[in-house]
């Protein structure tokens, strides 16, 4: 995966290059991208949102505010357990419990 000055996401076959998938995944810039442990979700960070993805579908799971500035700081804590996101110039570090997502 690739993240950089665009609003997509590349998936990339790591043997040829190709491009496998794109995903859209903010307004304007993605700043930060994480796999979760499993690597069955993508988690992206830009300007506007976080959103996880299902890698096996393609599709966005849920898309996350609360960030007031572009997203320059993304973990995933244990086990898939806590998402921690750190913003450009903010004081304030965001978590959210990746737990309460699961279907």
């Amino acid at each position: 995966f690739s993240c950089g000055e665009s609003s997509m996401i590349l998936q990339r076959d790591l043997s040829t290059g190709n491009i496998m998938r794109k995903f859209k995944a903010d307004k304007k810039t993605v700043t930060k991208i994480e796999l979760n442990a499993k690597e069955d979700c993508l988690i992206s960070a830009g300007r506007s949102y976080i959103k996880i993805w299902d890698l096996s579908s393609g599709e966005m799971i849920t898309k996350l505010s609360g960030q007031r500035s572009a997203v320059n700081g993304l973990s995933i804590t244990g086990i898939d357990q806590c998402l921690y996101a750190s913003s450009k110039n903010q004081r304030i570090i965001n978590m959210w419990s990746l737990k309460d997502l699961e279907s």
